[in-house]
């Protein structure tokens, strides 16, 4: 079967360019910087042992964000859970939470399982519990090995179905990456969409909506996105 081979110089571009700021949520200008945002990047993980009194921390995952820390976790029976504890600047959009919750019962083949989602008291974050995935992302999937022709037509196909259902329910996710598609199972490759920490409604279904701020992540970005207008197209490259 026929392989492509992503250009080494371009996948170490796009690391390069991944551990910037360019991959962080922008925080409105207009606002204030707070002295937790100021540092946020630098901020150590919690060290936690417990989560909400359910949940036991299996251990804190290699993952680097700029707005949340990321664990391991597991429930008294040892079912395994994904921890999104969003560092105190930043607040999840439940709304879009819900949806995304609603999506899943609807549509389990594209979207992640929210098991739940709230505020914390112990630790004073917000925070998000998810099915775990052991393969990990579609960028740490295909890291060592190549990807073949037809691996890329089914992962393309199954990626902007699932934009097409998000888009019809008015969502617009605006940070769609490699990082972001998840891997579900491995053979044959099961892939679903995470991460709508800056995921929009759009309501009114319009085609476009003013924006005056770049959220996202510059690598991956379609070219409408700094137009200062943004509508479905932003999650597709044209």
């Amino acid at each position: 079967m026929e392989k492509t081979e992503i250009n080494p110089e371009i996948n170490k571009n796009i690391n390069e360019l991944d551990k910037t700021e360019l991959d962080k949520t922008e925080i409105d200008k207009t606002q204030k910087y707070s002295k937790d945002t100021a540092n946020l990047i630098n901020l150590n993980p919690l060290k936690l042992d417990y989560f909400l009194d359910s949940y036991k921390i299996e251990k804190e995952l290699e993952i680097k964000g700029a707005e949340a820390d990321y664990y391991l976790i597991s429930n008294k029976n040892n079912n395994q859970y994904f921890l999104k504890l969003y560092r105190k600047s930043f607040k999840p959009k439940f709304e879009i939470l819900k949806r995304v919750q609603e999506l899943y019962q609807e549509f389990p083949q594209y979207f992640i399982n929210i098991i739940s989602y709230g505020y914390d008291k112990n630790t004073q974050r917000y925070y998000e519990i998810q099915e775990y995935m052991k393969h990990g992302n579609l960028l740490e999937f295909y890291k060592n090995k190549d990807i073949t022709i037809e691996e890329l037509k089914t992962i393309v196909k199954h990626i902007n179905e699932a934009l097409n259902v998000l888009h019809k329910k008015n969502i617009i996710h605006r940070d769609i990456k490699p990082q972001n598609i998840l891997v579900r199972k491995d053979n044959p490759i099961e892939l679903v969409l995470t991460d709508f920490g800056i995921s929009s409604l759009n309501e009114e279904d319009v085609s476009k909506i003013i924006t005056t701020h770049f959220k996202g992540t510059i690598a991956y970005s379609a070219p409408e996105t700094f137009s200062n207008y943004f509508g479905k197209e932003i999650d597709y490259w044209h």
